[in-house]
């Protein structure tokens, strides 16, 4: 009935309801996600034959140089996270104590 894969996807889509179309394409949908994970490991997947050519190819040095550009990173992702854990945990302290105030004032 078909020639290909995407003359069958395009009928398909032709067919469905603005619905089905709003959750396709909404980009928080778990179909989504998982489509959007798949791509990653595929791109992974396929630098990684290159990466381990460089890798292989490249001096004591500049091996040296990478990791320590990971550690760098790695580091600066850790200090991130712990800023919003501690920025998350600010706010909720503020809201307790909002929270305390206001049932405090109803108790007056």
């Amino acid at each position: 009935m078909y020639n290909n894969e995407s003359e069958r996807l395009r009928a398909r889509r032709q067919r469905e309801a603005p619905q089905e179309r709003a959750v396709r394409l909404d980009p928080d949908s778990a179909r989504h996600r998982q489509r959007r994970r798949n791509e990653d490991s595929e791109d992974r997947n396929e630098n990684a034959p290159r990466q381990r050519r460089r890798r292989d190819l490249e001096s004591a040095k500049e091996h040296a140089a990478r990791l320590e550009d990971s550690a760098q990173r790695q580091q600066r992702r850790r200090e991130v996270e712990s800023m919003e854990h501690w920025v998350i945990g600010l706010d909720e302290n503020a809201l307790r104590q909002r929270r305390r105030r206001e049932q405090e004032g109803r108790q007056e």
